[in-house]
């Protein structure tokens, strides 16, 4: 197994966290210096072209997926009426009134 730098790493985690898939602002975070966003933009696609570094994507993103909790619309739906704070109108209610 090839092992990553610490700026490669970075990538990896920047590109599938904070930066949600976008190389140029991975490659930028990771700590790359650049002279330019294209240039960043160029460097970030070379390095998604690395099997190592594909490799440790992969695995984050598959950590990542065993550890959401991703719920159908209709889940959402029975958790949302489930657990409802109850509403109470106080309409009636005048004020000094214990």
């Amino acid at each position: 197994m090839v092992r990553l730098t610490l700026k490669q790493e970075a990538f990896c985690l920047a590109y599938t966290g904070v930066c949600a898939g976008n190389a140029t602002a991975a490659y930028k975070m990771a700590g790359y210096h650049v002279s330019s966003d294209n240039v960043a933009g160029v460097n970030g696609n070379n390095c998604l072209k690395k099997p190592a570094i594909q490799a440790r994507i992969r695995a984050i993103q598959q950590e990542a997926a065993k550890n959401s909790k991703v719920m159908t619309p209709q889940q959402m739906q029975e958790v949302s009426f489930t657990q409802a704070v109850p509403v109470v109108i106080q309409d009636d209610i005048k004020e000094g009134a214990p």
